[in-house]
């Protein structure tokens, strides 16, 4: 992802209500949980990048 592609996105997730952010953050924590169990090497996100993200919003 390039810097203003992260920019964008950042811009985009300004929009979310509380609840569309918690479904986000919720989506994305059990894509990684599934991922992770299935032992893949490409995890969506890690638990520090979760945690960097969910900090934006709290």
């Amino acid at each position: 992802m390039t810097p203003k592609q992260f920019e964008l996105f950042k811009a985009q997730l300004s929009r979310l209500t509380p609840q569309q952010l918690q479904t986000l953050q919720g989506e994305i924590r059990q894509n990684n949980k599934t991922r992770n169990q299935k032992q893949s090497p490409s995890v969506l996100l890690t638990e520090e990048e979760v945690n960097a993200i969910s900090s934006l919003f709290a």
